[in-house]
């Protein structure tokens, strides 16, 4: 008389279903993360790039004398998508002005903004 085996090695059809199903919900949460990342990294180098504007344009209010301090316009070369404003106001005290610089964009629909503030004595 001959025994018949019925155990075979393997996975069953619903096993590898299962499986397959576990690590298409892993990859799901794997692209969603790689998603958040890049955006991420985008709005950090747009933020980057409006406060190495920001401070520039403050550097160059230092240097500059009179009505001319104040002002605005239009960001150049990698800062083109940036407009800016500058405004120098005197404070409460003696021989220190404050610097003030806004950098906007458009963002989206929304605009965006950064502020930079600096007090300087003059004297």
């Amino acid at each position: 008389m001959k025994r018949i085996c019925r155990y075979q090695p393997g996975f069953t059809f619903l096993e590898v279903m299962i499986a397959v199903a576990i690590l298409a919900i892993a990859l799901v949460a794997l692209l969603r993360l790689v998603v958040l990342g890049v955006h991420n990294a985008d709005y950090d180098k747009t933020m980057t790039l409006a406060t190495l504007l920001a401070r520039e344009k403050i550097s160059e209010g230092l240097l500059l004398t009179g009505a001319e301090r104040n002002g605005g316009g239009q960001g150049e070369h990698e800062f083109s998508d940036y407009s800016w404003e500058r405004t120098v106001t005197a404070t409460v005290f003696n021989r220190i002005e404050q610097i003030t610089v806004t950098v906007k964009w458009v963002e989206g629909e929304e605009e965006r903004n950064v502020v930079l503030t600096q007090f300087i004595f003059q004297g």
